[in-house]
């Protein structure tokens, strides 16, 4: 008796478990977006170690973007800021700051220039401009390839590289992508994103920099290198 009604549990249990309908991942087209946020995996390697991290992301578009580095109890760590053609590098737990031009900021971590819409490419799939527009000489300009529907599989510039190694359902959204450099390697996963939700006034705000401490880079490589 007692082993008919397990079976009768397990039954159920799968019936109930195929009939849960899956989730289902809806977006914006990318014409429709004007703001992106969630929360990532990161991990990047270099010839000396391997990092992971958990990472917040909010971007506004088209010029304002903030990432949170999070330690493992959730506690920011770092973050960074883009503010129209500035970036501030921000260690809140030590009161200062670091500010330099766009593209600066992913140069002093990982040795690869990439501006806020390379960024915000790489993390969700919406490439503005698709590689048309050129830097001078068109050293700048991406390539592109496209998968049989058409989405951006990978794309590169000078040494830097990336592939798309999973989508988010039908979409072209990205939820995993891995990029390369000759100095380092990594990989971005997507745990959850969202589109066009409210954003507050003081998301971006810079008011840090009356109460924080401006520092050289070599300064904060000390912060960071004294905290692990």
């Amino acid at each position: 008796m007692i082993h008919r009604f397990v079976c009768l549990l397990v039954f159920l249990f799968f019936l109930f478990s195929a009939c849960v309908p899956k989730k289902v991942f809806l977006a914006p087209s990318a014409d429709q977006v004007e703001e992106i946020e969630g929360y990532a995996s990161l991990r990047v390697s270099t010839n000396q170690k391997t990092t992971r991290s958990r990472v917040s992301f909010l971007f506004l578009l088209p010029g304002n973007g903030r990432i949170e580095v999070l330690d493992p109890l959730g506690k920011v760590h770092y973050q960074l800021f883009f503010v129209g053609d500035t970036a501030y590098f921000v260690v809140p737990e030590k009161k200062a700051y670091w500010k330099g031009q766009e593209e600066e900021i992913m140069d002093k971590l990982f040795g690869f220039h990439l501006s806020l819409s390379d960024v915000v490419g790489l993390m969700s799939g919406y490439w503005s401009n698709h590689g048309e527009e050129k830097g001078p000489e068109g050293m700048d300009s991406w390539t592109f390839s496209k998968n049989k529907k058409g989405w951006i599989q990978s794309g590169q510039r000078r040494e830097f590289k990336f592939t798309v190694e999973e989508f988010f359902g039908q979409t072209p959204w990205v939820q995993e992508v891995l990029f390369y450099h000759p100095y380092t390697e990594g990989r971005v996963k997507i745990l959850d994103v969202h589109f066009n939700q409210p954003v507050s006034e003081m998301a971006f705000a810079t008011s840090f920099t009356l109460r924080y401490a401006k520092k050289t880079w070599e300064e904060i490589k000390e912060m960071l290198s004294n905290a692990r």
